[in-house]
């Protein structure tokens, strides 16, 4: 029996066949998942609820409404019924018996000052998955590592810490909304923690590497419009929070923003639109445009 009821949440957007396999390498260990269909997910929707009618919830909204929306609606619907909320990918599926290992673990925690936990991310690989799958841990209290951010996909959060704190940006739509909350988090004096024993395969983009000098370069490779979000976001949300540490957010958000560009014209395949976007994102950032542009 666990001390921390738990709900879970996946948004579904264009999503692929294979979505209902990675809901059902956590559903069982959830006591309700939202199911939010943002757009042409009803088919797949169906199909995750008749897993298990008994706790799967469907919400079909009638556009895309991007993340920060749909997870803050996931919040309300939470609020006295379940302490904590893992919120999922429709592309990230836990290692099996990694999330069993995992809610045993975050449920033994003292959450008194903790906002969040999260798994480790790997790559969503059939060769990763088929060597790792065997390696299950059990979390302990000292298997728990202190970090300054975590992704939205397995991450699990307070609920009530997550709407005291006005729960996620809905001015960013998509990309950092994950970051930004963890941010307010730390600002507020919570805690969050990742453990290196539960792992999360999950799909980034669609990476390419490449040689550059004596090193390889990776890239995320995202099309035009994720292109547009990340430029805007980041530099929305270095204004935000960088004086909690400018050193870290100029490393990720400053620099990174300047290398990104360097990935487009240097191994990426539609270059002006990608260019352009991110020009755009960064052009609004600077005028205060938020929201949903595209």
């Amino acid at each position: 029996m666990y001390r921390h009821t738990l709900a879970g949440s996946v948004i579904l957007y264009n999503p692929d066949y294979d979505v209902p396999d990675n809901v059902a390498s956590y559903l069982n260990a959830v006591d309700r998942l939202y199911v939010v269909d943002n757009q042409n997910g009803k088919a797949v929707a169906e199909r995750i609820a008749a897993l298990a009618p008994e706790k799967v919830t469907v919400i079909s909204n009638p556009e895309n409404e991007g993340i920060a929306k749909p997870l803050n609606t996931v919040l309300r619907l939470c609020r006295d019924k379940y302490d904590l909320l893992i919120t999922m990918d429709q592309d990230s599926r836990f290692l099996p018996g990694h999330m069993s290992s995992y809610r045993t673990g975050f449920d033994s925690l003292d959450w008194t000052s903790v906002f969040g936990v999260g798994p480790t991310v790997v790559p969503k690989t059939a060769q990763y998955n088929a060597v790792e799958g065997a390696r299950v841990h059990k979390t302990r209290e000292g298997h728990w590592n202190s970090t300054f951010h975590m992704i939205t996909s397995g991450n699990v959060i307070d609920v009530s810490k997550a709407l005291l704190l006005g729960g996620f940006d809905e001015s960013l739509f998509i990309d950092e909304v994950d970051y930004d909350i963890c941010y307010k988090a730390d600002k507020a004096g919570f805690k969050l923690f990742t453990t290196p024993d539960i792992l999360l395969a999950h799909q980034m983009g669609n990476p390419l590497a490449k040689r550059f000098l004596w090193r390889t370069i990776h890239s995320m490779n995202h099309p035009p419009v994720r292109k547009y979000y990340i430029a805007r976001n980041r530099l929305l949300v270095w204004r935000k929070f960088h004086t909690m540490n400018e050193a870290f957010f100029f490393r990720h958000y400053i620099y990174d923003s300047a290398l990104d560009i360097f990935k487009i014209l240097y191994m990426e395949s539609d270059k002006t639109r990608k260019i352009r976007a991110s020009f755009r994102g960064f052009a609004d950032a600077v005028s205060g445009r938020t929201g949903k542009r595209f």
